[in-house]
């Protein structure tokens, strides 16, 4: 058989663009444009239009999925910024491109999905290592900066969606190999491992929301025993239990009923201020004695007292210790280098767990509910967005503010309102926010439809779309998915591979129904 024909050309250059997107998800923005384009320019010079047309009109499912790229055109015409509105529909071109060229070319085997889906996972072990190598090598002041190759938000999705690939490949059997599943399970407990490092609420939360559908449906529907299901129900009441316990051990004043002493040890007076934040259980703004405090810690560290003051007392707190001679004496050298490097709680300092995740949620909560402060909150932030987009909503809403302009509206509508956030053109972390800003309730509705086409236009969907498309739903609730070149190739390239070429050929057979 001769392997070098035309038709195993293009074949083979198809897979490696696929391969090649699957490999830069997580990786390269540049690289995944690299691959769309082959995919693109590959599918045309394959010459076999006539068949193309007609996979087109047979496949329902496509022709929802390229409607919503295509009517979003229109929207330009509304459009008062019409470069903005132009390289926003740019950016939508996956949605076009992706599904057109999957959908539309001959099905891979399903070795050759096997070998996709491994790629995407192997790139995801290579950046979370990266990543966390650099936190290791270098003073990190925001978390965030630990993801080096595309947002630390996409970033997370796709590590929850290699999750998901991998509980597929071990559920669908398919490696007969005991060894190879085991690995596939350790790189799938690095990657929960590093979304906690990473401190990212928005994966952890996804996770846990898509590990209850799964083993939910996998117990259930597969009637494992009793016991199973009794160790996972049990297993999720401890977590919850957990979480309400750290809750409560955060905003829960201890031994505040007997009172405050006067003095320190030394005689000198302490200032208590009752009405402080509280933080780790204990009130940030009592105990201090600046007397103390400010010659003890100049000992002990060449950094000004006043440089690290405000940092320092609520490290202090954290650590349940005086903030006082005995309490700076008290710090190890590993909690003064915290406290040079700018954690202001010894709870952040922790590589792994819930408390480094929530506490800084839970201190800027606090913040916003004392003194009406906003900066120091991207949740408090996001809230504050949606209201401000809701009022831009209004103004405008059956057919928006056109393609492109909907940051620069919500900019005015903030500078209008007063609000803290001015300028940011970054737009309102909401998905369907942003589409209903963009083209009001016309839009919105066309983009809802869009979304739960697949599951109407089939007689069934399986597992693994589903808890793509939840994992997909609840990313928008936080965040503009779409209007991102990560979030969109993300999920062009997923829902196609899943819709017309993983499901034909894993799900609809008798070896079970992911």
């Amino acid at each position: 058989m001769n392997l070098f024909t035309r038709a195993n050309f293009h074949k083979y250059v198809y897979l490696a663009g696929l391969l090649t997107i699957a490999i830069a998800l997580p990786l390269s923005l540049f690289v995944m444009t690299v691959g769309i384009t082959t995919i693109f320019i590959n599918s045309i010079l394959e010459w076999n239009w006539k068949e193309k047309w007609e996979r087109i009109q047979s496949n329902r499912t496509l022709l929802w999925l390229i409607s919503f790229p295509l009517l979003l055109g229109i929207w330009l015409i509304h459009s008062d910024h019409l470069q903005t509105g132009l390289q926003s529909l740019l950016l939508k071109l996956p949605l076009l491109i992706i599904p057109l060229v999957i959908a539309t070319t001959n099905p891979l085997k399903k070795s050759e999905i096997d070998v996709i889906l491994l790629a995407f996972v192997s790139s995801l072990v290579v950046t979370t290592s990266i990543s966390v190598y650099y936190l290791w090598k270098n003073p990190i002041h925001d978390i965030r900066e630990i993801s080096r190759f595309i947002s630390h938000i996409r970033f997370s999705l796709n590590i929850v969606m290699g999750i998901v690939i991998i509980l597929f490949l071990i559920q669908k059997k398919a490696f007969n190999s005991l060894i190879f599943n085991g690995l596939l399970i350790i790189i799938a407990l690095w990657l929960t491992a590093y979304l906690f490092i990473s401190q990212t609420l928005t994966g952890i939360a996804i996770l846990l929301i898509l590990g209850i559908i799964f083993f939910t449906s996998y117990l259930f529907e597969k009637q494992k025993n009793r016991v199973l299901i009794w160790v996972f129900f049990t297993s999720m009441v401890l977590f919850f239990v957990y979480l309400g316990v750290i809750t409560f051990n955060y905003f829960e004043i201890k031994n505040e009923g007997g009172g405050y002493p006067s003095h320190t040890r030394f005689g000198n007076p302490y200032y208590h201020d009752t009405l402080s934040l509280v933080e780790n259980g204990s009130r940030i703004g009592v105990n201090i004695c600046e007397i103390e405090l400010i010659p003890t810690w100049e000992m002990r560290s060449e950094l000004p007292y006043d440089s690290v003051k405000h940092g320092l007392i609520r490290y202090l707190n954290s650590k349940g210790l005086t903030k006082d001679r005995e309490g700076v004496l008290a710090l190890t050298e590993k909690d003064l280098k915290n406290i040079e490097m700018g954690y202001a709680n010894v709870a952040y300092t922790e590589g792994f767990g819930l408390k480094r995740s929530l506490y800084p949620t839970f201190f800027s909560i606090s913040l916003y509910h004392k003194y009406g402060i906003l900066h120091q909150s991207s949740l408090l932030e996001r809230v504050e967005l949606w209201k401000n987009s809701w009022q831009v909503i209004q103004k405008h809403p059956w057919v928006g503010v056109g393609l492109g302009d909907h940051k620069k509206a919500l900019d005015q509508q903030l500078e209008q309102s007063h609000s803290q956030i001015t300028k940011k053109e970054k737009g309102c972390h909401n998905q369907f926010l942003t589409v209903c800003m963009t083209g009001g309730i016309i839009l919105l509705t066309i983009f809802v439809l869009y979304l739960a086409a697949p599951f109407f236009t089939s007689g069934k969907r399986s597992l693994l779309y589903f808890l793509f498309f939840i994992l997909i739903f609840m990313s928008m609730l936080t965040e503009d998915t779409l209007d991102t070149h990560a979030g969109v190739t993300f999920f062009a390239f997923f829902n196609s591979l899943i819709l017309f070429v993983i499901e034909p050929l894993f799900i609809h057979n008798k070896n079970g129904d992911f």
